[in-house]
């Protein structure tokens, strides 16, 4: 009878084994055989593969500031477009990509929404300024007539603006 029960023991704790070698074979197998080359990821790929929370949640992030941005031509309010910094027609400059938590799905700098609201979301502690904002964007710079910051003092070296928390800024352009 005791012999009988050793048994049972020793092939449950085989089966136990052989169970977890099968359950980490299948995660390796779902982790690694469903990734690409960048190459061959477009931005619907991308939101497959990671999500905007798994970017926010990166432990590596060290700085998520927000900024509010009014744009107007002509004194009339214009819509700051969702996801520059994230979509490849509003993602021009790619220099500071190394900052950003995910360097295939949105800038250090960028938005989410229509809001106006900048997000500055890096893994490095650093200054980022109005100027590099506008080159990830692709505005022109010449296009701008006026930077006011939300108090209505006139920002005269806008193009190194250092972004700070919470803070609003006006931009007037021109067509």
């Amino acid at each position: 009878m005791v012999l009988t029960q050793k048994r049972l023991l020793a092939y449950a704790g085989i089966g136990l084994v052989a169970s977890g070698i099968a359950t980490i074979f299948i995660i390796y197998q779902g982790t690694f055989a469903s990734k690409v080359s960048d190459d061959q990821v477009n931005t619907d790929q991308k939101d497959e593969l990671f999500t905007l929370e798994e970017v926010h949640a990166n432990p590596a992030l060290v700085m998520h500031i927000h900024v509010q941005i009014e744009v107007r031509n002509s004194g009339q309010n214009i819509v700051l477009p969702a996801e520059i910094g994230i979509a490849s027609e509003l993602w021009h400059d790619h220099s500071l990509d190394q900052f950003g938590p995910s360097r295939e799905l949105l800038a250090p700098i960028h938005t989410h929404d229509e809001s106006g609201t900048i997000h500055i979301e890096s893994v490095v502690n650093r200054d980022y300024t109005l100027g590099e904002f506008l080159s990830i964007w692709g505005m022109g710079q010449d296009k701008i007539l006026k930077v006011t910051s939300g108090d209505g003092l006139e920002i005269e070296d806008f193009q190194n603006h250092v972004l700070t928390r919470n803070e609003r800024l006006i931009i007037e352009v021109q067509d």
